[in-house]
C-alpha cells in the first residue's frame, strides 16, 4: 500500500500544493521536501521531475517539480515521486 498525500512547496510563503506518492510508506513524510517549479533549490541533491504529458489540471506539460529526501538510506529513487495523472521524466540533480 502507498502513502498518497498533498505536500506544500517547501519555500516559505509559497502556497502551491503538489500531490505526492510514497511507495509502501518507505519513508516518513517529514523526511521529504517538495518544491514547485518556481522555487527549485539552487544546489544539487534533489530529484527533478519534468512533466511530459498531463491529464491533471494542476500540472502543465513542461512544468518542473523538485523532490529532496533528507534520509536516503531506505528507499529507491522511484519510490518517491509526484502523484499525478501525468507522465514525467526524472533527473537526479
Amino acid at each position: 500500500m502507498c502513502d498518497i498525500y498533498t505536500a506544500k512547496c517547501k519555500r516559505r510563503g509559497c502556497q502551491r500544493r503538489i500531490e505526492m506518492h510514497v511507495a509502501d510508506f518507505c519513508i516518513p513524510r517529514s523526511s521529504i521536501d517538495v518544491f514547485c517549479g518556481e522555487h527549485l533549490p539552487k544546489r544539487t541533491g534533489y530529484n527533478l521531475f519534468l512533466v511530459t504529458e498531463s491529464m491533471d489540471p494542476d500540472l502543465k506539460k513542461g512544468e518542473k517539480i523538485g523532490v529532496r529526501v533528507r534520509n536516503k538510506k531506505h528507499f529507491r529513487n522511484d519510490d518517491i515521486c509526484p502523484n499525478a495523472m501525468s507522465k514525467m521524466k526524472m533527473f537526479a540533480r
